[in-house]
């Protein structure tokens, strides 16, 4: 059976390929339709370069401000991999609430490059963060993708709920 899943799966692969075509900008509808129409994977670079949540470098005191002293579930793990097994266990992190200045201080004090040895902090949920736990931010994040839903006929995005 093995061996057949990993036929299959090199068929795919050459039959798809295994590069990811990357555009810089906003594409059109239509440039936007030709890779929907094709099942073809493809990244679109800066292509939400106006959304005010795109501006990086000034964004995690934006999303202190807009979150205030709410608090979100956080999760917890000695080495980031959670939902896995370990020791033939299946493992859950362990979750906590905290303000958004107290996990941006725990990723501070832990860098991605050093989770040796240190608990890893991160946010993860099955069931829509942005609504659950980050409600302020909508603010700062556009309501729908415009080339996208024109491109697809109806609204691409919806964020109001």
């Amino acid at each position: 059976m093995d061996s057949l899943l990993e036929r299959l799966a090199e068929e795919a692969r050459e039959f798809r390929g295994t590069h990811v075509e990357e555009i810089e900008g906003t594409p059109t509808a239509v440039e936007f339709l030709r890779y929907v129409s094709l099942n073809k994977p493809v990244v679109f670079r800066n292509a939400a370069e106006g959304w005010k949540c795109m501006n990086w470098r000034s964004y995690p005191e934006r999303i202190k401000e807009l979150m205030g002293n709410n608090e979100t579930k956080v999760a917890v793990t000695p080495n980031g991999l959670a939902d896995s097994i370990l020791d033939d266990k299946f493992v859950l992190p362990f979750e906590c609430s905290m303000s958004i200045d107290t996990l941006f201080s725990k990723f501070q004090q832990n860098p991605k490059s050093t989770f040796d040895n240190q608990p890893v902090f991160y946010v993860q949920s099955q069931n829509n963060n942005l609504h659950e736990d980050f409600q302020p931010l909508l603010a700062d994040a556009s309501d729908d993708i415009d080339w996208a839903s024109e491109a697809l006929g109806e609204k691409f995005l919806n964020l109001s709920n």
